[in-house]
């Protein structure tokens, strides 16, 4: 490549002596060409400092590899390599893309911008303005977060590196798992990229569909025509270069998808980062899952250095702390933390408003709490939406968002206690006394709007509530009186399981079939528990317990005291024969040897 001239006629504006221009906890001084982070030196090349300080003097703006090979190789034969290898070194040095800084981005055919927030210094004393398009008015106002976002650096790094080049990015997920905040940290980062700014929609106060247009309308200092709204607004972005955050998009999703399409067709130049439960299904989405944060494993043994390694930890000791600086996270506590983090699912919204409880409770009585959870986490920040205040309510929130079909369907998953199959998914969900659903179009729609979780790690995909979610739908399902219906449900369907497949159940080895259904003994418990229980069915019970008699290993030592109740009710019953007595009779000496405290 041949730099015989400055094709913008562009050079790097010469600084006021002594000028300082300071981003981040670094200062750059151009008339002495020397970098400091937190007064220390940050030693660069020749060309990388160069390249550096005329990013730096155009801040928020694309300066274009023309320009930066004018600069750092005048009238100098050379390779887009050697440019790409600078930028490299320069990241490196500042630390880009480490715990959610990020300070170059490249934009795809253009160039490099530099994105952090910039300020000059002047030699005489004071803060001037900031550089370049730093400066927003209150239409580009993004609120700051006040609080340090622990675990979402790769997705906030990923995405902010996507939406320069896709124009269309969707963040998707449960509620509480923090969409809002990642979604402005990225909007943050990015914001001195687009010659227009950013400019946020906030739909969580818009009360109708219909009035989502007329709030981006409002929020663009635009009038809103009785007709071709849409129309009149897409006119008007035509000509921008700019990011629209539609956040909260879940009660207004269809108008929503809507209006994303229609401008997205229309201003070439308008990109667009949304959130929401569930993908809007627009042309030209780009859809990004955020997960719950990774949580520890529940463990005794537990040091508080190996829980800390979590982020779903880190959160709740960052959030504890917050409400009481004598909280610490010691090893003796270490792994009741675990525990709690786990049965919040990493949710960082149910972890906060934990962690608010732990002046009250401590650590030790929070977790024994946490079966009503409901009732005592429900000290959320004043200043949030009413939904995030509470988790009962950001729970409801989502739910009302059902149709009545959904309803019904979820509230009933509340019967399994982990992992299901689709197949136990259709068994349970409909009743065939009085409805016939379509289990495979519900559940993908539940999937879709985060309300049921995927797994498909171990080859079958499989589904499961998370553990509040399981909560809130067991209180819908007793609040609606259906529990005792899909409670036998549920046991029928592992009774005529076990009784289809005896025939190779029986020929396959314990070990392969504890292997094999390890996630189904926990359901097998709860089909025992209730048909033995008050309301329940003995005569299944029993038949349950006969079937799976030969796996009395998978279910632990209290199948031996299954085989002992059933084989003392099975003579109450005409309906009991006796080969199902004798194989009882026959499996039980076999439970007393592998009980632990057995004699």
């Amino acid at each position: 490549m041949l730099n015989e001239s400055n094709p913008s006629g562009w050079r790097a504006a010469v600084p006021n002596d002594g000028d300082m221009i300071l981003f981040g906890e670094f200062r750059l001084a151009p008339t002495t060409r020397t970098l400091t982070r937190d007064g220390f030196p940050v030693h660069l090349g020749s060309r990388a400092l160069d390249i550096l300080i005329a990013l730096v003097e155009r801040a928020g703006q694309v300066v274009s590899k023309s320009e930066l090979f004018a600069i750092a190789w005048p009238d100098t034969f050379i390779e887009d390599s050697n440019l790409r290898v600078q930028i490299a070194a320069l990241r490196q040095a500042l630390g880009d893309g480490r715990a959610g800084a990020r300070f170059i981005i490249g934009v795809p055919g253009r160039g490099y911008t530099f994105v952090a927030k910039v300020e000059r210094m002047p030699g005489c004393g004071g803060i001037a303005r900031p550089l370049g398009s730093a400066i927003q008015d209150d239409r580009d106002y993004l609120p700051v977060p006040l609080v340090r976002i622990v675990g979402r650096d790769a997705i906030v790094s990923d995405i902010a590196g996507q939406l320069p080049c896709r124009r269309f990015v969707t963040i998707t997920g449960p509620g509480g798992s923090g969409k809002t905040a990642v979604a402005l940290t990225i909007a943050g980062q990015l914001a001195g990229i687009f010659r227009d700014g950013v400019r946020l929609v906030a739909l969580g106060a818009v009360s109708h569909p219909d009035l989502a247009v007329a709030h981006l309308a409002s929020l663009l200092r635009l009038p809103a025509p009785d007709k071709r709204q849409l129309q009149y607004i897409v006119a008007h972005l035509r000509t921008r270069n700019m990011l629209i955050v539609f956040d909260d998009c879940d009660h207004v999703i269809e108008a929503v998808s809507e209006i994303v399409e229609t401008i997205l067709q229309g201003a070439p130049e308008i990109h667009i980062l949304a959130t929401s439960r569930e993908a809007l299904r627009a042309t030209g989405e780009s859809v990004q899952k955020l997960d719950p944060l990774t949580v520890p494993p529940i463990s005794t043994k537990l040091t508080v250095g190996e829980v800390l390694r979590y982020p779903a930890a880190q959160l709740f000791a960052d959030r504890a702390r917050a409400c009481d600086v004598t909280c610490e996270i010691t090893d003796a506590n270490a792994s009741v933390v675990a525990e709690i983090c786990t049965r919040l699912d990493g949710l960082p919204l149910a972890i906060e408003l934990a962690a608010n409880r732990v002046p009250l409770f401590g650590v030790r009585g929070l977790v024994v709490r946490l079966d009503d959870r409901f009732s005592i986490l429900t000290k959320g920040r004043r200043t949030a939406l009413p939904r995030h205040q509470t988790l009962a309510a950001m729970i409801d929130w989502s739910y009302e968002t059902l149709s009545d079909e959904e309803k019904i369907v979820w509230r009933r998953f509340a019967v399994f206690r982990g992992f299901f199959s689709i197949d136990a998914a259709d068994a349970i969900g409909n009743d065939p006394s009085s409805q016939n659903f379509n289990i495979i179009d519900i559940l993908d729609s539940l999937v879709g709007k985060s309300l049921v979780a995927v797994d498909s790690r171990v080859g079958e995909t499989r589904y499961r509530l998370l553990e509040s979610l399981q909560l809130y739908a067991r209180g819908k399902l007793l609040e609606h009186e259906e529990e005792q219906c899909a409670m036998r449900r549920h046991a029928q369907y592992w009774y005529e399981l076990s009784a289809a497949s005896a025939g190779n159940w029986t020929e396959m080895p314990a070990a392969e079939w504890v292997g094999k259904h390890r996630d189904d003994i926990a359901e097998i418990r709860g089909a025992l528990e209730w048909a033995f229980g008050p309301g329940g069915d003995s005569i299944l019970g029993i038949r349950i317990v006969a079937a799976f008699a030969p796996f009395q290993l998978a279910l632990l030592p209290e199948l031996r005291q299954y085989l002992e109740h059933a084989i003392k009710l099975a003579p109450r019953f005409a309906v009991i024969d006796d080969t199902l007595v004798t194989r009882m009779r026959l499996a039980l000496p076999r439970s007393i040897v592998h009980t632990p405290d057995a004699p």
